[in-house]
């Protein structure tokens, strides 16, 4: 399936797929979705996968560009075989906001936010790779409140995950970093640290 195109009321969609059966024993599949305008409560109806790979998804609120490209195991039953999947996603919106999250309201508290029910997102880019049961989160800036943050992480399919967020810029002149991980976000363990990136030094990846 090539080049197919769709515009309906949750957004735009493209979308390429390929199935291959080399044997009962070797049946695989492969995709790439793009979705245009469309929210994050749609983007985990389309994709459940997407709540599991990131599952702070459904505390934005906006309209979201997503990106996935994959390839995986499936069996007989054509079910996806998780462990096997290998791909990347991206994700990005233009003024979200951020709310009904734990860890929003934790970081609000801890940071002595201005606005702790709520915050805005003037613009946020999250790309990662998927493989291997873990989807790995590349270091991204979120300006949020007064604060811009560093954020990196690797969350796990078993729902685990460990986090980093760095301070870069605070109304406090804060330089800190803040570990976050746990077995799932019910069950949220903080640790402060050093920052580990810098505004200068923020790695990017293709």
């Amino acid at each position: 399936i090539t080049n197919t195109t769709a515009k309906t009321n949750m957004g735009e969609m493209s979308f390429d797929a390929f199935y291959s059966t080399r044997t009962k024993k070797d049946l695989k599949a492969g995709f790439s979705l793009g979705l245009k305008d469309i929210t994050a409560e749609k983007v985990i109806a389309l994709m459940p996968s997407a709540d599991t790979l990131m599952p702070l998804l459904k505390s934005f609120k906006g309209l979201l560009n997503c990106q996935m490209a994959c390839t995986a195991q499936i069996d007989t039953n054509m079910n996806i075989i998780t462990p096997s999947i290998n791909g990347v996603m991206r994700i990005e919106g233009d003024d979200l906001s951020i709310s009904d999250n734990e860890l929003f309201r934790t970081l609000a508290r801890k940071l002595l936010f201005k606005n702790k029910k709520e915050g805005r997102v003037d613009r946020m880019t999250v790309e990662g790779v998927i493989k291997d049961n873990v989807m790995e989160i590349f270091p991204f800036v979120l300006k949020v409140d007064r604060y811009t943050l560093g954020l990196s992480g690797v969350q796990n399919m078993d729902m685990s995950y460990k986090h980093h967020i760095s301070v870069l810029r605070s109304p406090l002149l804060l330089r800190l970093g803040l570990n976050i991980s746990g077995p799932d976000y019910d069950n949220m363990k903080f640790r402060l640290g050093r920052a580990q990136y810098r505004t200068r030094s923020m790695p990017s990846f293709s």
